[in-house]
């Protein structure tokens, strides 16, 4: 089959986090977690994910938020699709969800999700991202 694909998981739930990485281990993906966006941004320039899957609301209410900016600030990282799944909308009564492709493009995000996610469906964003991102590097 190949390499495989390295997706990375950043959320402070560490039971969405080990329901995500059984979920996608049994799909045949590397995954990595992590319960803290600054460690992840920093130990991902060292192993670069191909899909980064984030919760918006962390140990901060923008935790999420500007972990996107700095990984979209960051030349090695910042072609790497990411997904948000959050449950902010739920928790907060805050709606985030992105309208149209506009919003998900300003939040910095190439897919949105409201937990609790659709497995089937998490699935095939992940794959069809990490299958994209493949493409557009040539291999």
């Amino acid at each position: 089959m190949g390499d495989r694909k390295r997706i990375a998981l950043v959320d402070d739930d560490r039971d969405f986090l080990h329901m995500s990485r059984c979920l996608l281990e049994s799909r045949g993906f590397d995954v990595s977690c992590y319960t803290d966006a600054q460690r992840a941004a920093g130990e991902m320039k060292t192993c670069v994910p191909d899909v980064i899957v984030t919760d918006l609301m962390m140990n901060k209410l923008d935790s999420g938020f500007v972990f996107i900016r700095v990984i979209r600030a960051d030349r090695e990282l910042a072609g790497i699709p990411i997904v948000i799944v959050t449950a902010i909308g739920a928790r907060m009564g805050l709606d985030f969800a992105p309208r149209d492709a506009g919003d998900l493009k300003a939040m910095g995000a190439d897919a949105f999700f409201s937990k609790p996610v659709d497995p089937a469906d998490f699935i095939a964003k992940i794959e069809e991202l990490a299958g994209e991102r493949c493409q557009t590097e040539g291999t």
